[in-house]
């Protein structure tokens, strides 16, 4: 009683409780959406705008999203404006945005201590294959990171 029947809910096998809104099955994963952390990526953000950000996210428990090391350009735009930074991943660990709820797009271009800083971190990569061949910036080895024990994740970004 109270819950919608197959048919009410769309016919998906769920039954839903019609004061909350949440499907039963989906529950426990939590609420359906929720907030995300989602700096453009590093060219386009102080270095107060990522401590910030930092800050919110562990404040709130928040997932963090952004973009790396996309295509060789964008690398050395970061290493041209973070000169000081051993490398383009550490410029999202030194505010403290590198973590277990982190997921990076792209990736293409990460080098070995990068890809390590991920693995101690937690942080995960989006291969955003699509995107990477209509832009013709590279490919991500895949199985590289895996190998590595980054974990990788499939994302679009088109």
């Amino acid at each position: 009683e109270g819950m919608l029947s197959d048919a009410e809910s769309g016919g998906r096998g769920a039954e839903v409780e019609p004061s909350s809104g949440v499907c039963s099955e989906c529950a426990p994963l939590g609420p359906a959406a929720q907030p995300v952390i989602t700096p453009r990526f590093v060219p386009t953000c102080s270095a107060e705008l990522m401590e910030g950000l930092a800050r919110i996210a562990a404040r709130h428990q928040l997932l963090v999203t952004s973009h790396i090391s996309e295509n060789a350009g964008e690398i050395e735009w970061v290493k041209s404006l973070h000169p000081t930074k051993e490398s383009y991943a550490s410029c999202y660990d030194y505010p403290g945005l590198l973590g277990r709820r982190t997921v990076l797009a792209h990736g293409v271009y990460l080098g070995e201590s990068e890809r390590a800083l991920l693995k101690s971190r937690g942080a995960s990569v989006s291969h955003c294959p699509l995107s990477n061949m209509m832009l013709r910036s590279g490919m991500l080895n895949v199985r590289r990171l895996l190998d590595e024990g980054v974990t990788v994740s499939l994302g679009t970004d088109v």
